[in-house]
Formats: structure tokens, C-alpha cells, sequence
């Protein structure tokens, strides 16, 4: 009985831990997602949280440590949401048109419904530090190979066009941040499904009139 109570006791504490950490990093990300890496102070984000400075250095070194954490996240997730498992089993274009679909719509929807950690990855870019840009680099080569991966295994299959799978990758992954961004900062109207619908609909056939 007494080890099974020690045993409730450490993961009650371990739980804890992992909350007031959380509660850190969400803290952190709306300041930071407002303010800017470089205009946010860790004070700020400890009086946010309503905890004492001491308690924030017990999970995190500095802010860099925090802002780190979660590019981290941020990009974990977004690599989740543009890769549905799968890929090897499209064998028409119909099923290829509704897996580009569910990708498109499941990049969006996590874009969305992580906004802050969206604004900081990809308008607070142009403030980095230059230690997180290998970091950056990293997460868009790894994202881009797969997707360039994926392209070609649908070309050999004549599902798509010949074409540079490394450049077609590129585009789709740059053409979902921007249309993401533009709709999140009002510019563009319309609903997740539309707006992901609009981007495959690029990308399986451009802009040239049947």
C-alpha cells in the first residue's frame, strides 16, 4: 500500500510539472506571437502565469530556451498535419485528389487552430536569432523532401505531371503558409474547406481555362 501511494504521489508531482510547464509555453506563446521574440521579457511571461521568477528558470534556462520549445512544437505539428500516413496507397487520381484535399484541410486547420505559435513561426522569421535558422532550415528540408518524395512516387505512377518534385514541393508548402497567414490577418474570406479546395485545385491544374 505505501508504494503504490508513493507510486500516486510521483506521478501526481510529474503531472504537475508538466502543467506548470504548459502553462509556460502557452503563456509564452501569446506574448511572444503580440510582442515579438526580441521585445518579450521573461518577466513578462512569469507575471502572465502568475508565478514567481525562480519557478520559471526550474523548466526553462532563458527565453531563447522557451522560444525554442516551441519552434519545436510548432513545427512537430505542422509536419503531423501534412503528412496523413498513406501516401503508397493512392494509386488514382481520385483518391489522389481526396488525399491532397485531407492534407490541405488538416495543414489549415492546425495553422488555425494554433495561431499564436503560427505567428511566431512564420512572421516573427524575419526577427530570429541566427542560432534558430538551422533549426527553420532543417524543418522546411525535411517537409519539402517528403513532400518531393511523395510527388515523384505519383508521377512514376502518372498521376501527376512530369515535373520537379523538389520545386512543386516548395510551391504547395509556401502557397498553404501564405493563403493560412492572409485569411488568419482577415485579408482573404471564405471558409477551411473553400480555401483548402481552392489550393489543390491550384495545384492539380493551375490557373490555365480548360
Amino acid at each position: 500500500m505505501a508504494a503504490k501511494t508513493k507510486s500516486k504521489g510521483n506521478n501526481n508531482r510529474e503531472l504537475a510539472k508538466e502543467k506548470r510547464r504548459e502553462q509556460i509555453l502557452r503563456a509564452a506563446s501569446k506574448i511572444f506571437a503580440k510582442k515579438g521574440y526580441h521585445h518579450t521579457s521573461v518577466s513578462e511571461v512569469v507575471g502572465k502565469c502568475g508565478m514567481a521568477q525562480g519557478t520559471f528558470y526550474l523548466y526553462f534556462k532563458n527565453k531563447r530556451d522557451v522560444f525554442e520549445a516551441l519552434l519545436d512544437e510548432f513545427t512537430g505539428n505542422v509536419y503531423r498535419a501534412f503528412f496523413i500516413p498513406g501516401a503508397e496507397e493512392v494509386k488514382t487520381k481520385e483518391q489522389l485528389s481526396q488525399r491532397l484535399l485531407a492534407a490541405a484541410q488538416s495543414a489549415i486547420e492546425m495553422l488555425i487552430s494554433n495561431k499564436d505559435l503560427a505567428r511566431i513561426f512564420l512572421v516573427e522569421a524575419a526577427a530570429r536569432e541566427p542560432g534558430f535558422d538551422p533549426k527553420v532550415a532543417a524543418f522546411y528540408e525535411r517537409i519539402t523532401t517528403n513532400a518531393a518524395a511523395n510527388m515523384k512516387q505519383w508521377m512514376d505512377r502518372g498521376l501527376l505531371r512530369r515535373a520537379d518534385p523538389a520545386v512543386i514541393a516548395h510551391c504547395v508548402v509556401a502557397m498553404t503558409e501564405r493563403v493560412t497567414m492572409q485569411w488568419m490577418n482577415g485579408v482573404l474570406n471564405g471558409d477551411i474547406e473553400s480555401i483548402a479546395e481552392e489550393i489543390v485545385k491550384f495545384e492539380l491544374s493551375g490557373i490555365l481555362a480548360k
